[in-house]
C-alpha cells in the first residue's frame, strides 16, 4: 500500500484593533514633536489608530490618568507620559501587536 502525503496551507487573518489616543495642547513645547510622533506611527503602522486630542478644547472628555501633556494613551492606557522616541514607539507597538494577535490565536 502507498502512502499519500497530502499538504494544506491554512491562512489566518486576525484583525487586531490598536487605538492611540495623544493627549496634547496648544502651549506645549514637546506637543509639536507628539504630532510627529503619532504621524510616524500612522505611517509606519496603518492599522494603529492614531487620534490626538487638544485638552484645551471645551467639551473633550479628559481621563483621570492624564495630568500632563504630552500623555500617550493605548487602547485607554497610560502608554507614555512625555515623548517616546521613534524607534522606542514603533518597537513597543509592534511588541503589543504580536503580543494582542498570540492571545486571540
Amino acid at each position: 500500500m502507498a502512502s499519500e502525503t497530502i499538504s494544506v496551507t491554512i491562512s489566518v487573518t486576525i484583525s487586531v484593533t490598536i487605538s492611540v489616543t495623544i493627549y496634547v495642547t496648544r502651549h506645549c513645547f514637546n506637543c509639536v514633536y507628539a504630532h510627529e510622533v503619532g504621524i510616524m506611527i500612522r505611517q509606519i503602522l496603518p492599522q494603529v489608530s492614531v487620534k490626538f486630542v487638544d485638552m484645551e478644547q471645551p467639551g473633550e472628555p479628559i481621563p483621570e490618568i492624564v495630568f500632563a501633556t504630552p500623555t500617550y494613551l493605548l487602547n485607554g492606557r497610560l502608554w507614555w507620559l512625555g515623548n517616546p522616541s521613534p524607534q522606542q514607539a514603533v518597537e513597543s507597538l509592534c511588541k503589543t501587536i504580536a503580543e494582542i494577535q498570540r492571545s486571540e490565536m
